[in-house]
């Protein structure tokens, strides 16, 4: 009981102890809250918040993702490989679980190369063969450029690259042959590449067959540019060795009977007896192969006659370089020793390879696929250009709305080709009263463009700028006193691209897209009285789009076509003033579309006259064309009623013409100078009358400069 007593009392006093100590104690001080942070508007916005919290978890990723590799031995797979192995059974090995494939290499890898898989490692080599082709196009470029003359691994490097798998290393190789072929007008060709042997392998490549009759160059592509590129060598003039001095020896008298006096007759009258840069002068005929009498005949081509010679005759043709006087010369080379009769030998002909083109041969020849150097000039055209809106009031009756100054719309057969060429042009056109002025008088118009067309991507786009002026229409036609209703003014810019589609040796075609800019002056209309009434903004773009051919049957001949359409894509604002507002602004009466055009053109001409190897004058070729135009939609028109004014092309308000139906016949003559400039002089005469016609008549002179 006394021991139950102690405990109790020692128990009550430790509690009041402890009371006493807590009681007796400070109250904590709750630390200080975080200085709060300025607000921004990326907190504002909540993007801070987020941004911390992203961090926040990612550090604790990183935590997790730490402890758990540190208890697996630093290994985070090892965690779940007893389940791994469990899974995949055999495909596990080595403690590791190879679940992934392994991943597919690019074709061109290097250890694609030493695969012991044959289809791989044929891949493999053929496409790093074919991922090189740019890298030999470049080189072969470059080896144009060196030419044959120096370093003697150009040629062979050329002519691999003939054999080459890609088809445009080939084409590429075919036109470095003709870059190297050398100036045909010059015998000085010390670079270039042209002998027996290129031609032989370019002749090949072009024209070459199998037994079959199927074509040993599957390309059609590389067999033009190899037919260009071999034309190109053969007019190239090989330097020829000057002939030994021989002395001159006597014949003995003949012991046959004398030539047939006829025979040698016709030969001496032929005029091909003379010296010719394109073959044999003259040919001797050994009439027995025992003797050494000889008799004349002409080379008829290459090939002896066969008829009148006596059984065993030997026949041979023979250059004579020295003309009707060598004859009498005794022939060096020839079997003079005697024997047996012998058959006779039919002369062969001459390769056509072997002859060297003279100057009338030479231009012309390379064909559309070749450049515009070598092919049809450009189409000369007969577009008039407005937009054709006609108004009527203040007086007035029908005149003509020519915002720009009277030009407006841009036709692609001007001055131009479907080959993309390096040029520069210049185009002059006068036109017959193609306008009414605010008097009611037909006016003349005089159109002046300059242009510039740029070739890129080996000549295959091309990209063109025309900037054209107007003489003789004034934008700003008044009714008062003294007005001028004539000026010169800009026109409307335009912009075209082209790229070829289809090139093959005799036809090339192409198709673009041109466009329109409204740069060009607003038509304003003033009163009697001087004040602004009415005005035909100048605003709207026009999209077309085109199609070109052109078709090279021979080296004279060429035809050229093109097909266009022309579309308003916005329209242009008429704004008016009432007679009543002088002073006011001027208000909307509406939207003026113009009539969508539709365009057929062709041209066909034939060089009279070609030297490229003349100083001055290189080419003559007439020309004619025939120019289709129509509208493809009705025509619009906007009538106010307040103002009284009218404005549009539809005949039922009273103004324009409507649907049209334009045709024109173009004749003129390019005369090129040069080689690289040519001048055109052509008139167009419209063949349809009343409203389907834009002037009287036309005349127009285009120079081109190509670079």
């Amino acid at each position: 009981m006394n021991v139950q007593i102690a405990r109790g009392f020692a128990a009550t006093l430790l509690v009041l102890i402890a009371v006493s100590a807590v009681w007796s104690a400070e109250p904590a001080v709750p630390p200080a809250p975080p200085p709060r942070q300025p607000t921004t508007l990326w907190s504002f916005l909540g993007v801070k918040q987020s941004i911390d919290k992203h961090k926040e978890h990612v550090v604790v990723h990183k935590e997790k993702k730490a402890e758990k590799k540190a208890l697996h031995g630093g290994h985070a797979w090892s965690a779940h490989l007893p389940c791994i192995q469990h899974l995949c059974g055999h495909l596990c090995q080595c403690g590791k679980c190879q679940l992934k494939k392994p991943p597919v290499k690019p074709l061109a890898d290097p250890e694609n190369l030493e695969s012991q898989n044959p289809a791989i490692r044929a891949a493999a080599e053929i496409k790093a063969e074919e991922d090189l082709a740019p890298q030999k196009i470049k080189a072969l470029r470059y080896l144009a450029t060196i030419g044959c003359g120096c370093y003697p691994q150009v040629k062979p490097a050329l002519l691999a690259a003939l054999d080459d798998c890609t088809e445009q290393v080939r084409v590429e190789a075919a036109h470095a042959f003709l870059r190297v072929a050398g100036s045909p007008c010059t015998v000085c060709n010390s670079s270039t590449c042209c002998d027996p042997e290129v031609r032989e392998k370019l002749r090949d490549k072009a024209h070459g067959t199998d037994a079959q009759g199927c074509w040993n160059e599957p390309s059609a592509s590389v067999r033009s540019a190899a037919a260009v590129a071999l034309q190109a060598c053969e007019m190239i003039a090989q330097p020829e060795e000057a002939p030994p001095p021989e002395e001159r020896r006597e014949l003995p008298q003949p012991e046959t009977p004398a030539p047939d006096a006829t025979l040698e007759q016709a030969a001496r009258r032929r005029s091909d007896l003379r010296p010719e840069a394109n073959g044999p002068a003259a040919v001797r005929i050994r009439d027995d192969a025992r003797s050494d009498t000889w008799r004349v005949s002409s080379p008829a081509a290459g090939v002896a006659p066969a008829s009148g010679l006596p059984s065993g005759t030997r026949a041979r043709a023979v250059a004579y370089p020295g003309g009707e006087d060598a004859l009498q010369k005794p022939v060096d080379g020839l079997d003079r020793q005697a024997g047996a009769p012998e058959e006779a030998e039919p002369i062969e002909p001459i390769p056509e390879a072997a002859r060297r083109a003279g100057p009338m041969e030479l231009a012309g020849t390379f064909g559309a696929a070749a450049g515009p150097a070598s092919a049809a000039p450009n189409m000369i055209g007969d577009f008039f250009g407005s937009g054709g809106a006609r108004f009527t009031g203040m007086g007035a009756t029908n005149v003509s709305a020519g915002t720009a100054g009277g030009d407006r719309r841009y036709k692609i057969v001007e001055s131009n080709n479907p080959i993309p060429t390096d040029r520069v042009f210049f185009n002059y056109h006068f036109f017959a009263n193609p306008l009414v002025n605010i008097a009611e008088e037909s006016v003349d118009l005089h159109r002046y463009t300059f242009g510039l067309e740029k070739a890129f991507f080996d000549d295959r786009f091309s990209v063109e700028v025309r900037v054209p002026f107007a003489s003789g229409y004034n934008s700003d036609q008044s009714l008062a006193d003294g007005a001028s209703l004539s000026a010169t003014e800009f026109g409307d810019v335009a912009l075209a691209a082209k790229g070829v589609l289809l090139r093959r040796d005799c036809l090339l075609v192409s198709a673009g897209l041109g466009l329109t800019f409204p740069t060009g002056a607003d038509w304003r209309g003033f009163d009697d009285d001087g004040e602004l009434r009415v005005i035909l903004e100048n605003e709207s773009m026009h999209l077309q789009p085109f199609l070109g051919a052109q078709l090279r049957p021979n080296d004279r001949l060429f035809v050229t076509f093109f097909t266009q359409a022309d579309f308003d894509t916005s329209g242009n604002r008429m704004l008016v003033r009432d007679f009543e507002s002088n002073g006011a602004a001027p208000r909307e009466a509406g939207t003026l579309q113009e009539q969508a055009l539709l365009f057929a053109d062709v041209s066909a001409g034939y060089w009279v006259y070609r030297d490229p190897c003349n100083r001055l004058l290189t080419g003559i070729a007439p020309v004619i064309e025939l120019h289709y135009s129509t509208t493809m939609q009705g025509a619009d028109a906007i009538a106010d009623d307040t103002s009284g004014f009218t404005l549009g092309m539809d005949p039922a308000q009273g103004v324009g013409f409507g649907r049209r139906d334009v045709l024109n016949l173009t004749g003129g003559l390019h005369v090129e100078v040069n080689s690289r400039s040519t001048l055109t002089v052509a008139g167009v005469v419209p063949l349809r009358s009343d409203g389907d016609r834009d002037y009287d008549a036309e005349f127009a002179v285009q120079f081109n400069r190509r670079f």
